[in-house]
């Protein structure tokens, strides 16, 4: 199978558009289910440590969505889509 037919490749990539396509209100804050949910590579944890540090009051599961949000970034995946599953 390649990577363009991947079924839950597919549907997190929905689930992304969703996510940054949806209006929230400012003091919205994600639920820490999705941190738990969505799964990073190696350059999405990497990200993720540089989002703490450099904004420290931002929590785990606004930082995670941020991520998610972005997906990819040069040319690196940042979500590990094979893991993270989509129910």
């Amino acid at each position: 199978m390649t990577i363009a037919n991947d079924m839950n490749l597919r549907r997190l990539y929905a689930e992304r558009l969703f996510l940054v396509n949806c209006i929230l209100s400012d003091d919205y804050h994600f639920p820490a289910a999705l941190g738990s949910a969505v799964l990073l590579t190696a350059a999405g944890e990497a990200v993720l440590q540089h989002l703490l540090e450099e904004n420290p009051s931002l929590g785990a599961a606004d930082a995670k969505a941020a991520i998610f949000a972005e997906f990819v970034s040069g040319g690196d995946f940042l979500v590990d889509y094979q893991s993270t599953r989509y129910e």
